[in-house]
């Protein structure tokens, strides 16, 4: 894309990392999201694990249901 499309038009480019949002608002968004989950008793099913045990599952983990390694 030509960079006088950019500058002809009214798009703002932002940055995708942590500084792109103010602290504040990103906050105030996963203050939002928790509330969202609690209030519909959204749940994510799980392989809870032991870290000492990743080498023998993460080759193995498809996603479903999503490993959550433990520090014991």
């Amino acid at each position: 894309m030509p960079s006088s499309v950019l500058r002809s038009s009214t798009i703002q480019l932002m940055g995708s990392g942590l500084g792109s949002v103010p602290m504040p608002k990103l906050l105030h968004t996963i203050r939002n999201v928790f509330e969202a989950v609690k209030m519909e008793n959204l749940q994510v099913n799980t392989n809870v694990a032991p870290l000492s045990s990743v080498e023998s599952i993460w080759d193995n983990a498809s996603g479903k249901p999503r490993v959550v390694f433990t520090i014991n």
